[in-house]
């Protein structure tokens, strides 16, 4: 009963996943993750994450959150990072949010002094300061 169970609630949050982000592996160490809406709900972001299989992700290198279809991030917007920030910590790997705009992005420069932040968030451009960017990102090593 308990292994029905366990599989039944598996197969939900595979389900939900699928349902709220696209996910991609551009190669063996790491995977991308693109919610499908405009304006990403809290709750949303909170469901992907509690969907991921953490042992799994802990194995990568990094989990990029690709945020080119976002362009708010509605309920407490500061929350988003933090959760993504604490995923990191826990996986032990490197989270990564890319392709900000928008909303996003302003919030991202909000908290820019913040070197959680930064980490996540945010390459170094050619005149020293940060830049929200996606690509610069992936070549940063954690």
């Amino acid at each position: 009963m308990l292994k029905t169970l366990l599989t039944r609630r598996m197969r939900q949050r595979a389900s939900r996943l699928l349902e709220l982000c696209e996910l991609t592996c551009p190669d063996s160490t790491g995977v991308v993750l693109q919610p499908r809406t405009e304006i990403l709900q809290l709750r949303d972001l909170l469901d992907i994450i509690n969907a991921l299989d953490e042992a799994e992700m802990s194995r990568l290198k990094y989990v990029a959150f690709d945020f080119s279809r976002v362009s708010e991030l509605s309920g407490p917007w500061g929350v988003h990072f933090a959760l993504l920030i604490s995923l990191s910590r826990r996986l032990k790997t490197r989270v990564i949010a890319t392709s900000l705009r928008g909303q996003p992005a302003s919030v991202a420069r909000l908290f820019s002094k913040s070197p959680d932040v930064q980490a996540l968030c945010f390459a170094v451009g050619a005149d020293g300061l940060p830049e929200v960017s996606a690509v610069a990102i992936f070549s940063r090593t954690a």
